[in-house]
């Protein structure tokens, strides 16, 4: 099944105050380039024995081409071949050892480790390129983590927010214990317990370090090797919803309208030292994707309307989870014209 989808969307402009080394203003690149999505595979289905996903929340390819699927509610992760043939499942419901609560991200190291996010029992679990159980990392539980990149020191740099917490992005040493905080300090209003959920955001790498985009405001920041900042682009606040519209709180509690709430999923590397920015609207069903280099240009938009949620990019391919009446995973060839 092969879906083109090609709509350019103009959008003003403006910056958000925050104090950086270099603060810019992300502005149209004078040379525009159309953006457009190729479907080459599918992987996903209502009623299938090996490919009806419970709720995909990872998706992570080695480099043999094989794609790992992580599904909170099957307490497992999959894994496909690099034409959708399935090969085996990991993981179990349970607290022992390999075994899994609630996997919530996937990631594959350069060797071919494979790192998964366990929310439910406040742990990473390392896997073996066979995929056989290694050791548990314990993190805090009260941490909403929503990247993670393993270095070859055996330290893993998060994208991680908590409530009372500042800053949006983390070093972890292999003792489970904090050796770095980074990125620009974060003072949100009274979110009623849900900052974890509604701020922070994701994290990719660069060629010199790694960049991070907020949930909301739309706001890149660039970080060198060390986690200094380097440059912070700004986007159009109105692109985003701000957190504190999307919670309400009377005498019976408090609670988060996420139909409404439009912000940042995704941020993917491409080439070129351009990256791949993802916004949904859950509410009305679209996602919106920008390409941004790091002199903070807009160098091309597109808007889908369907919920596509971007996980990993390899080479020209980036693997998403496609959201209708089920979780498909999708393998999209991404390429720019003009």
């Amino acid at each position: 099944m092969n879906r083109w989808m090609t709509v350019l969307v103009a959008m003003p402009l403006a910056a958000p105050a925050i104090h950086a080394q270099e603060s810019v203003r992300i502005r149209p690149s004078e040379s525009r380039a159309q953006l457009k999505l190729e479907e080459v595979l599918s992987i996903g289905s209502l009623s299938g024995e090996h490919d009806a996903f419970g709720r995909v929340t990872g998706i992570a390819v080695d480099s043999r081409g094989r794609i790992l699927v992580a599904d909170e509610r099957a307490h497992h992760f999959k894994v496909f071949g690099p034409s959708g043939a399935y090969l085996a499942t990991v993981g179990r419901r349970g607290e022992g050892p390999g075994e899994f609560g609630a996997p919530s991200g996937i990631v594959v190291t350069p060797g071919d480790s494979v790192f998964v996010l366990d929310t439910d029992r406040s742990l990473i679990s390392v896997f073996s390129p066979d995929h056989d159980w290694v050791r548990d990392v314990r993190i805090s539980p009260s941490w909403q983590i929503n990247s993670m990149i393993p270095r070859p020191d055996g330290t893993v740099v998060l994208a991680s927010f908590a409530r009372g917490d500042r800053f949006p992005v983390k070093v972890l040493g292999t003792d489970s214990e904090i050796e770095r905080r980074a990125g620009i300090p974060i003072d949100p209003p009274d979110l009623y317990g849900f900052e974890a959920s509604l701020l922070g955001g994701r994290l990719a790498q660069t060629g010199s370090g790694y960049v991070h985009t907020t949930k909301s405001p739309y706001m890149l920041t660039f970080l060198d090797e060390q986690l200094n900042t380097v440059r912070v682009c700004n986007g159009p606040r109105e692109l985003t919803t701000d957190p504190a519209d999307v919670v309400f709180a009377d005498d019976r509690g408090a609670e988060i309208r996420w139909g409404d709430y439009v912000h940042s999923i995704a941020i993917l590397p491409l080439h070129e030292d351009r990256f791949l920015v993802a916004f949904i609207d859950p509410g009305d069903d679209w996602t919106r994707l920008h390409v941004v280099n790091e002199q903070c240009e807009l160098v091309s938009e597109l808007e889908v309307d369907v919920v596509l949620l971007p996980k990993v990019v390899q080479g020209d391919l980036v693997a998403a989870v496609r959201s209708t009446d089920y979780h498909e995973v999708v393998i999209f060839r991404v390429t720019m014209e003009g």
